[in-house]
């Protein structure tokens, strides 16, 4: 996702994040990301702020704010992100729901997506295709995941095991390149 709107031309990003700890919202730390208690969310900033420090962005300049994964907490993080002096030009959405959230207040607010600001979510969900624009997104391999957690309830044996699987950039109408005045 970072990588994406990084080689569209993007420099100057925000991040909307899933909890990093319970019963938290507002802008992060990088301590505070790096602390997270969710194993996910963690490797999900991983992945954002490697891409980001291969295309020179400094990370301490992309404002993360922790949201509950609901309206009021995204919209939270929206005001504070957009009352910068320099406001992103593209949005890294840690579920779809955020970011289809994010769509709605960017384009009350007389915002184009993706003229204005590019959004990205992750997740995969079938209503990213439906949103105004469609969404681009990460999406998860949700029946697998289905399959193995099945598979590992059913054949526990004690041991804890983490896995990783693929996920996939789905490009919609919701990224582009930054505006030419950023």
């Amino acid at each position: 996702a970072a990588r994406h709107l990084a080689e569209l031309g993007h420099r100057r990003f925000a991040v909307l994040s899933l909890a990093l700890a319970d019963g938290r919202t507002g802008l992060v730390t990088p301590e505070q990301v790096r602390s997270a208690v969710y194993t996910g969310t963690r490797d999900r900033y991983a992945g954002y702020f490697e891409e980001f420090s291969r295309f020179g962005v400094d990370t301490a300049s992309v404002p993360v704010f922790e949201t509950e994964n609901d309206e009021a907490s995204t919209r939270a993080g929206l005001e504070t992100v957009f009352a910068s002096a320099e406001p992103p030009t593209a949005i890294l959405a840690m579920s779809d729901r955020i970011a289809m959230i994010a769509i709605e207040w960017l384009k009350a607010r007389g915002l184009s997506v993706p003229g204005d600001v590019s959004i990205v979510g992750f997740d995969g969900v079938p209503d990213a295709a439906l949103c105004d624009p469609a969404l681009t997104t990460i999406a998860q391999p949700i029946a697998e995941i289905g399959r193995r957690a099945a598979r590992t309830i059913l054949d526990f044996d004690g041991t804890v095991r983490r896995e990783t699987l693929g996920v996939e950039l789905v490009v919609r109408a919701s990224s582009g390149p930054p505006p030419k005045t950023a």
